[in-house]
Parts: structure tokens; C-alpha cells; sequence
């Protein structure tokens, strides 16, 4: 009998909390506008389906479980919600998969499992260009030019390397697109003067893509192939630095970042330093 009340109250709790997560994780991927909520879904379901989708089986499994344990309200709950949350994230899951399929992209199930971070792939070069900042460029096989990906990493402004994305960087690199991850000057480092917060970090993106536009071309990248993108706070940066580079009215970079760079070098420089 009091293994019975133990088992109960074990398999309850982690159907409780099962539940209670893939409810945030499936109600943050469908509604994703939510608050909090929303950030939390979409960041796990897009990183983690599969490990999503594996925690909503426990959660059935837990309350089969307690149904066959003698609790069948607070197991039948339990199970429904599980297999609610299941079917959320198998449409993820579904989606995801439709997507590769049409890009002709193969998925490894397995490395989707087992590669939980992004560790593991270090980049070609690092490059500084600027004192104190770096580039983080992984590139594919071959002499070049190459199509650039400049990727401004996230952190909600007082966090983030250039190793954020460091396996996915190495993967698009693999399929021919180089990537320049930016390191971008963070509240506790020295500051550029004259210049708020966001308009130092615009200018560290603009003379970061400076780079790649001139002393980049010496290493295989294409001065005319370059695309801007980030994520959170380095999405901002990649759509506000692209807004002032481009002349939208009321954007603007602080002094010593205006203009676009040249769209071709005459003579890049080969130095793995440059800043201007």
C-alpha cells in the first residue's frame, strides 16, 4: 500500500510538471506574441522539437501510469494533456521536417537528439577588426569568393559570443555559404564616445561588415554576395545597421561608421587586423 501512495505521488509530480512545461512550450509556439511565454515556446520548439516531442511520451506515459495505478481523474488529465502536447509538437516537428524536404536537406535524427549545443565546431579564422573585437569566420573548402552570411549573435544586449551559433555556422559553411560571426562591444566594455547603446553595437556591425566588403576578399569571401542577419538584440542590430547603411530617413550611425563600404576593394589587404 505505501508503495502504491509513492508510486502515485512520484508519477504525479512528474506529470505535473511535464505537463505544465509542454503546456508554456506548446502555447508559446502556437501563440507566439504571448509575452515571456511566447519567447519560451518558440525558442524550444524550435531548438529542441524533438526533445519536446520525447517529454510530451513521458508525459503520457506518466499518466498511464497513474490510470493504472488507481487514479484515474488525476491520470486521465495528466494523459490528455500529454497527448495534447504531443500533437503540438509533432505539427512542429512535421513542419520542420516539410521544410528540409522541399530545401532537399537530410535530417539526422540522431545528431538532432544528441547535439543539445553548439559546441564542437571552432571557427576557421578569428580575425580583430576593430581593438578588442574579433570575427569569428567559418568557411567553406575551396578557393573562393564565397557568399557571406554576417551573423550578429544575440543575448538581450549584455551577453553573446561569436561561438552562439558555432555548429550552425560550420554547417551552413559546409554547403558553401561562409559565415563572419561579429563580436559586438557589450555594456562592460569600453565604451565608444559619443554613442548610446545600439548606436555603439550599430557601429561595431557596420565596420564589422566594412571588413568583410574589403580585407575579407583575401580570404575567399565575396564583397558582393553579403547578407546582414542576427538573432534577438542581434536581429535588431542586422535590421537597424542595414537602415542606416542603406539612408533610411532617421537612421543613422555614430561618426567614423557612415556610408556603405566600397562594393569592391582595389587592393585588399591581407592583415588579420583592420579598423578604421
Amino acid at each position: 500500500m505505501v508503495l502504491l501512495v509513492v508510486g502515485r505521488v512520484a508519477l504525479g509530480i512528474v506529470g505535473v510538471l511535464l505537463v505544465l512545461a509542454l503546456a508554456v512550450v506548446v502555447a508559446g509556439t502556437f501563440l507566439p506574441r504571448v509575452p515571456v511565454i511566447g519567447f519560451l515556446g518558440s525558442f524550444v520548439s524550435g531548438q529542441y522539437p524533438l526533445h519536446a516531442a520525447l517529454a510530451a511520451v513521458l508525459g503520457t506515459a506518466a499518466g498511464a501510469g497513474l490510470l493504472a495505478l488507481g487514479a484515474p481523474r488525476f491520470g486521465g488529465a495528466v494523459a490528455v494533456l500529454a497527448v495534447l502536447a504531443l500533437v503540438g509538437t509533432l505539427v512542429v516537428l512535421g513542419t520542420q521536417a516539410s521544410a528540409a524536404r522541399r530545401a532537399g536537406v537530410p535530417i539526422d535524427w540522431g545528431l538532432a537528439l544528441t547535439a543539445i549545443d553548439q559546441r564542437g565546431a571552432p571557427p576557421d579564422l578569428v580575425v580583430e577588426y576593430l581593438p578588442g573585437l574579433e570575427l569569428a569566420l567559418h568557411l567553406p573548402s575551396g578557393p573562393g569568393p564565397h557568399p557571406v552570411l554576417v551573423w550578429v549573435h544575440g543575448g538581450s544586449w549584455v551577453r553573446g559570443t561569436t561561438a552562439d551559433r558555432a555548429r550552425t555556422n560550420r554547417w551552413y559553411a559546409d554547403r558553401g555559404l561562409a559565415v563572419v560571426a561579429v563580436q559586438y562591444r557589450l555594456p562592460s566594455d569600453p565604451v565608444l564616445p559619443g554613442a548610446t547603446l545600439g548606436e555603439a553595437q550599430r557601429h561595431d556591425v557596420a565596420r564589422a561588415l566594412a571588413w568583410v566588403r574589403g580585407p575579407g576578399a583575401a580570404h575567399g569571401l565575396d564583397p558582393d554576395a553579403v547578407v546582414l542577419g542576427g538573432q534577438s538584440a542581434g536581429a535588431t542590430l542586422a535590421l537597424s545597421t542595414t537602415a542606416a547603411l542603406v539612408g533610411t530617413p532617421r537612421s543613422s550611425l555614430p561618426d567614423g561608421a557612415a556610408g556603405p563600404p566600397p562594393r569592391r576593394p582595389a587592393r585588399p589587404s591581407r592583415s588579420t587586423r583592420w579598423w578604421t
